[in-house]
């Protein structure tokens, strides 16, 4: 389980780095806010909405090539962005980059549920803080990258994802890829059965990710319109997201305890409170606010995945990257749209209506069972 948190965190690094970077391309490059949410809305399709392709590879085949590949690809490509100016060359690198961190989300999901089957919650809630850890330490990583050695000279960064890869490749190649769930001759079979479980749990990480997504990748560029530094703005989010990392952890645990949707239910409720004040406070007391409100609204994170893989886990892997990648990748999209309006109506107003996001996902929460029926054998 730590391997794979580990890989989750240095992987998720790689994938947020455009929070750091938005804000050094529109000074730069004469970027545009949308310009910058296509970026985000590019890697969340390429490391996100093609993970359930990934997933469905990985259950057919049982190799380890896709975790042990992910973190090095994710690396090389995004790191690379400081070697040119092009727009076009960035949406590319951005768009490869987010191969790797689809190639290694659907399998190590599946992969650290079966390490930590007795507790299946906590499990898949360590894997899950990894990866908002990671996520929250990306933007103020290549920040300090850019900071001492340049923008030219971005691809620095690429070494821990190398290494990484290398790790895996002792470590993971040697391991048989178990088989805690056989695979289905039809992977949509599952899935159509439990429908009226899954379509609301699905509606509900698309709109978790929109609020997500959004909110961490232009929080430092309305910290900077506020006048707050970009690298003050880098940890801000860095706060945010390790929060959530240990709020993620806490929630998989209660949610073994008295239930997924219960948590879910209350991740949603509570979070948007500190979610909107965050956008009005400064100085110590922003980094407080962010602090509660990363750790309440991450704390159903996990929980999704879980109960995803406990609706269908006849195709776990390929139940995860739908959960994981390909709803989180549509509610990625909506980032272009937020920075439509942010250059139309000024960035404050976009994210005060991302906010309340998460009122909209617990109504479709409230459809979620409290406990889930017997799967039935085949």
């Amino acid at each position: 389980m730590l391997l794979f948190g580990l890989g989750h965190m240095i992987t998720d690094c790689y994938a947020n780095f455009l929070p750091a970077l938005i804000p050094i391309f529109i000074d730069k490059f004469g970027f545009t806010l949308a310009m910058g949410g296509a970026l985000v809305s590019v890697m969340v399709f390429s490391g996100s909405l093609l993970q359930p392709l990934y997933g469905y590879l990985a259950d057919r085949l049982r190799r380890n090539w896709f975790v042990i590949l992910g973190p090095g690809i994710a690396a090389i490509f995004i790191s690379a962005v400081g070697l040119t100016s092009s727009f076009a060359v960035i949406y590319l690198l951005v768009f490869a980059s987010g191969i790797g961190v689809a190639f290694f989300h659907p399998q190590a999901a599946a992969m650290s549920g079966q390490a930590g089957s007795r507790r299946h919650g906590l499990g898949i809630s360590l894997f899950t803080a990894g990866g908002n850890i990671g996520f929250g330490v990306g933007p103020y990583f290549i920040y300090l990258v850019i900071a001492l050695s340049g923008l030219s000279k971005s691809y620095i960064a690429a070494i821990p994802g190398i290494l990484m890869s290398l790790l895996l490749l002792f470590v993971v190649k040697r391991k048989p890829i178990q088989a805690g769930s056989s695979v289905s001759e039809n992977l949509l079979r599952p899935i159509l059965t439990r429908i009226k479980y899954l379509l609301p749990l699905f509606i509900v990480v698309v709109l978790r990710a929109a609020t997500a997504v959004c909110f961490v990748s232009f929080l430092p560029k309305f910290l900077l319109d506020e006048g707050v530094p970009l690298s003050v703005g880098t940890i801000a989010v860095l706060v945010f997201t390790f929060m959530g990392g240990l709020g993620g952890i806490l929630g998989g645990h209660l949610s073994d305890l008295i239930g997924r949707k219960a948590i879910i239910l209350l991740s949603l409720l509570v979070s948007v409170p500190f979610l909107g004040l965050a956008l009005g406070v400064s100085g110590k007391m922003l980094f407080l606010v962010l602090g509660v409100a990363g750790f309440l609204f991450y704390s159903g994170n996990p929980v999704n995945v879980t109960f995803a893989q406990e609706m269908v886990p006849e195709s776990a892997s390929f139940v995860s990257s739908i959960a994981m990648g390909f709803c989180w990748g549509i509610g990625g999209f909506s980032a272009w749209a937020v920075g439509k309006l942010g250059d139309s109506f000024g960035l404050g107003f976009a994210l005060y209506l991302v906010v309340f996001l998460p009122l909209v996902a617990s109504a479709f929460a409230l459809a979620l069972p409290w406990k889930l029926p017997p799967a039935k054998s085949k």
